[in-house]
């Protein structure tokens, strides 16, 4: 009995896999929107005898099908074999059945309202329902990640025992540093067949070592404090100053299935967290990006004057901008279940590579070999001389590098298969060229955090070594 798997070929590519019940020939749509309803220990207790292979990733599946407004899509349809499967049609089991692929309706409008959308409330419910997995994946990258003076606290046992002011602080601070700390990465998607990972998402790749971009970060920075009860707003930057009307438009433009123009582009996601009396801002990037964490009055001159971010050839100047939580949490839904190719934009189009680190950028490009990789050389070569680094390193399928690497040959080997089996071009017959460029340590990875949290953090790490 062969595994049937969904992939929504209307929105983000991404596939979910569900196991029959053995002997079964067939399965009634009924019966699956039914078990579609159900967690993994509610539908067992309802009779099915389905399973999904990975729970984490069904829960996006079942959200989407479930409260399809919210994620900002249209009314989903299911063909299989070229048949659209209705209310009183079945799915065909069996011996490798055809994938059912989820395609939205063409006439059908988007129906979210910003009442409709909140990652809060999804937050929590997923929580209740997988809540151990995440807490361990949570708990897990804490104790990896923190000194042995620390005090480690579990994290199920924070949302269960009502933790003061002080010890909500120090736990937020401590979040923020590890996530800051996890990898600025996107290989992990490739590797994954991910575009996009939402906040829990996030924690279970930490734990496996893994990483992410703002947004990811952000979001998993928004899933602690949304589940320890710490208020959080989201803050966008854009590379021009949003005036009042350019945030109602932005506002316009979520709700009306792109047929209005957006104004701006959002280039970063930060978030601001309310502890106690204070509101702090809050960056937790990582990568050349240093950890922010600035109270409303060490945070003005960032709203007033801008904030730079420095990428390997450039550096960007962002203007930041506090925007409606449900909007942010459109853009975050946007990001989860609109964009197939955010892992090739985000490496490609944007320029940020598969990883970057402190003292290291890993880059790639599509190699079509001639013209066109000699002048992909030179443009790395010229920002290594530019800066005055040392010369980066180039790894194919046919040549490498006589130095040694970080990772290790294989891992950049691996990434760039992974690359080429994501890529939804099957024509394309050229290569995937990784870029390995060292960078220098400076300025951009000291950290910037209040005075008043280091003193409260500090003296917490004291009393917990008497």
């Amino acid at each position: 009995m062969d595994t049937l798997i969904f992939e929504d070929v209307g929105g983000n590519g991404l596939r979910f896999a569900i196991n029959p019940a053995k002997n079964q020939k067939q399965w009634r749509f009924i019966s699956f929107l039914e078990f579609m309803k159900c967690g993994p220990e509610s539908a067992k207790k309802e009779g099915f005898l389905f399973t999904s292979e990975d729970p984490i990733r069904h829960e996006k599946f079942a959200f989407l099908l479930n409260n399809t407004e919210s994620t900002l899509n249209k009314t989903l349809e299911f063909f299989q074999d070229g048949r659209r499967i209705t209310e009183e049609d079945s799915f065909v089991l069996g011996d490798n059945p055809p994938v059912v692929e989820i395609r939205r309706v063409a006439n059908s409008v988007v129906a979210a309202t910003p009442e409709s959308i909140s990652l809060e409330e999804r937050n929590h419910s997923v929580f209740k329902e997988h809540g151990r997995q995440i807490a361990d994946a949570i708990d897990l990258s804490f104790n990896r990640k923190t000194s042995a003076s620390h005090i480690h606290h579990s994290f199920s046992s924070l949302i269960h025992n009502d933790p003061d002011q002080e010890t909500l602080i120090s736990y937020l601070l401590e979040a923020a540093r590890i996530i800051h700390r996890a990898p600025f990465e996107n290989w992990s998607k490739f590797q994954d067949r991910i575009p996009f990972r939402n906040g829990h998402e996030m924690w279970l790749n930490y734990a496996k070592g893994g990483g992410g971009v703002c947004s990811e970060k952000t979001s998993s920075l928004k899933f602690i404090c949304d589940l320890l009860g710490i208020q959080n707003r989201p803050v966008i930057g854009t590379e021009t100053p949003l005036n009042p009307h350019q945030l109602r438009s932005l506002s316009d433009f979520f709700l009306s299935e792109g047929k209005t123009p957006p104004p701006c582009d959002i280039k970063h996601l930060l978030l601001e967290v309310c502890l106690g009396e204070n509101t702090y801002l809050v960056d937790v990037t990582g990568g050349n990006v240093p950890l922010m964490f600035l109270n409303q009055s060490e945070a003005k001159t960032f709203f007033e004057s801008g904030y730079s971010v420095r990428m390997v050839s450039r550096t960007d100047k962002l203007f930041l901008s506090r925007i409606p939580q449900w909007l942010g949490d459109a853009h975050l839904v946007v990001c989860e279940y609109h964009l197939p190719d955010a892992h090739f934009d985000l490496t490609f189009d944007q320029d940020l590579g598969l990883e970057i680190t402190d003292n290291q950028y890993t880059g790639a490009f599509f190699d079509y070999g001639g013209e066109h990789s000699d002048r992909m050389r030179k443009h790395y070569e010229q920002i290594s001389a530019r800066q005055n680094l040392t010369q980066p390193l180039f790894i194919n399928k046919t040549t490498t590098p006589d130095q040694s690497v970080e990772r290790g040959i294989q891992f950049y080997q691996d990434a760039r298969a992974n690359i080429l089996d994501c890529y939804h071009d099957k024509n394309y017959t050229g290569d995937i060229t990784i870029v390995i460029l060292p960078l220098h340590s400076n300025f951009w990875s000291k950290p910037m955090i209040s005075q008043e949290l280091k003193s409260t953090h500090e003296q917490r790490q004291i009393s917990a070594s008497l």
